[in-house]
């Protein structure tokens, strides 16, 4: 694919009534799974119960599925494991430690780690890739 392609997005739907497809982590819980995706509803539901989350989104099932069968642009996921950020190095020494330990490379992600792929995966030169779960954890799920 090259870069001449245009994206554009699914056809609206008949009904007329807007739909919603973008969701904050607030909005949800574990009962949304379906609409959400099962990541996303846990972390929904942590929300709800109010548990740290680090501020964040998540797009529905439906128009993943939408733009997927449109065919207009590439639907992939990231799922990364456990990264070096503010929240995780909250979490005391010994229990990042003993996290650490698991993960087969020895060491936390780096966000520009994770930034590579989603860069690379949004380039326009990336299009065939698509319908795809990319689990950048160091190993620690395979």
């Amino acid at each position: 694919m090259t870069g001449s392609s245009t994206l554009r997005s699914p056809e609206p739907r008949s009904t007329g009534a807007p739909h919603k497809f973008v969701f904050d982590f607030s909005e949800g819980g574990k009962d949304q799974k379906d609409l959400l995706g099962g990541k996303s509803a846990n972390l929904a539901e942590m929300v709800r119960l109010g548990l740290p989350v680090p501020p964040g989104f998540t797009i529905s099932t439906e128009a993943c599925r939408a733009y997927l069968a449109a065919g207009t642009v590439p639907v992939n996921s990231v799922a990364p494991g456990y990264v070096s950020t503010e929240m995780v190095e909250a979490v005391p020494k010994e229990a990042l430690d003993k996290v650490v330990a698991k993960i087969p490379v020895g060491c936390l992600g780096e966000p520009d780690e994770i930034a590579r792929l989603v860069e690379f995966l949004a380039d326009p030169d990336s299009g065939f890739i698509t319908g795809q779960l990319y689990s950048v954890n160091g190993g620690q799920y395979m």
